[in-house]
């Protein structure tokens, strides 16, 4: 569904791990679901959970903690 990448969330200058979807044209049904996964996700208490969530180049996002050195 998705790829994650290593990147850098200048508003708090840390790195993260940004995951995005794949599909390069996301229809609702794939941005529902991604967000339904987010939602999941941050109800869990854990230190690699989710940051935040957001859109890169109209992609939804999921930001957690880089959890790999």
């Amino acid at each position: 569904m998705g790829h994650v990448y290593l990147a850098r969330d200048t508003g708090l200058d840390r790195q993260v791990a940004l995951k995005l979807i794949s599909a390069a044209d996301p229809s609702p049904a794939a941005r529902g679901r991604f967000m339904v996964e987010a939602r999941a996700i941050a109800k869990l208490t854990h230190p690699h959970v989710v940051y935040r969530i957001g859109e890169v180049s109209n992609h939804p996002s999921i930001a957690s903690r880089r959890i790999w050195l």
